[in-house]
């Protein structure tokens, strides 16, 4: 039984069964995790508290004690880069959630190179995809979920959007 396949993500450009299955892989359930946020530290976008107190964003460390607090996964994080560059390229309904990252990104700050506003939207768009799978894999189980936020990223979202 794939359900996150056959109901949902055969239809996302970009986003193919191995790319689904690595990914729930890494997770197990994405329904088992309280939220979105809990997916994104798994795959190393989320963030984590420093012994200083500080919010830091998680990352690859030399320190071993760091690394530990991290819960930075280099397999996790590539897993996730090279569905991102998948996604992007497919130019499907990501693709437009990418765009509209990158134009806030660079609106907001102008002094980014083009190498870091697309690293910023990348990161956001695998963001959303990893709550839109949580979203999807909590409905599935028959659960009301509420999204917060953005409305999941839909193939009628996206014909809606390229119509415009």
């Amino acid at each position: 039984s794939r359900p996150i396949w056959t109901q949902w993500a055969v239809d996302v450009g970009g986003l193919g069964e191995l790319s689904v299955a690595a990914i729930i892989g890494s997770c197990g359930d994405p329904a088992d995790y309280r939220g979105p946020a809990a997916l994104w530290k798994r795959f190393g976008l989320g963030f984590a508290i420093s012994p200083e107190g500080e919010q830091v964003r998680q990352r690859k460390t030399t320190d071993a004690a760091m690394a530990v607090l991290m819960g930075y996964s280099p397999e996790r994080r590539s897993t996730m880069h090279v569905i991102g560059e998948c996604l992007v390229r497919a130019k499907k309904q990501y693709y437009q959630r990418y765009l509209s990252e990158k134009e806030a990104i660079t609106a907001a700050h102008p002094e980014l190179t083009k190498g870091h506003i697309h690293r910023r939207a990348m990161r956001k768009m695998e963001k959303r995809l990893l709550a839109d799978i949580w979203v999807t894999s909590r409905r599935l189980r028959g659960e009301n979920v509420e999204n917060k936020g953005d409305e999941i990223c839909t193939v009628a979202a996206a014909h809606e959007t390229l119509a415009a």
